[in-house]
């Protein structure tokens, strides 16, 4: 997740004000001025997504809570990572109890709401097509 405040150099307590004033000083990143570059191109995308979302104050609000659960899952991550004894161990012993591994379980959720899905809309589909030729043949 990209830290917006850390993009345009503003505390998380700035006003609009503030936010405005780090955007306007940030457009030396526009790609007219440097060249057409693409790291600048890059550069100025993200101070313009930073903007949007810091300047609308229910966007920031949301973004605010967002963020703040990812870094309480990072720290709580890294502390965890501490205890057992790096990174080599943690994917060893993140698995669920039938022992399966928390990726494997994931894949497997995904691949059956997959499979649920490409069957209800090729059902809802032939049925859209019986019902299709069904007109088209009447009229004749």
């Amino acid at each position: 997740m990209t830290n917006y405040y850390k993009v345009l150099g503003i505390k998380r307590s700035a006003s609009r004000a503030e936010v405005n004033r780090a955007t306007q000083a940030g457009s030396f990143r526009h790609p007219d001025v440097n060249g057409g570059s693409e790291k600048s191109g890059a550069g100025i995308r993200a101070l313009s997504k930073a903007y949007r979302v810091l300047i609308d104050p229910q966007e920031r609000a949301y973004y605010r809570a967002v963020l703040h659960t990812v870094i309480v899952t990072l720290r709580s991550l890294a502390s965890t990572i501490r205890m057992r004894g790096g990174r080599e161990n943690l994917a060893v012993q993140a698995r669920w109890p039938g022992g399966q591994s928390v990726l494997e379980r994931d894949r497997q959720k995904i691949e059956k709401r997959q499979r649920a899905v490409f069957t209800t809309v090729s059902l809802f589909f032939r049925r859209f097509l019986s019902r299709c030729s069904s007109l088209i043949l009447g009229n004749l």
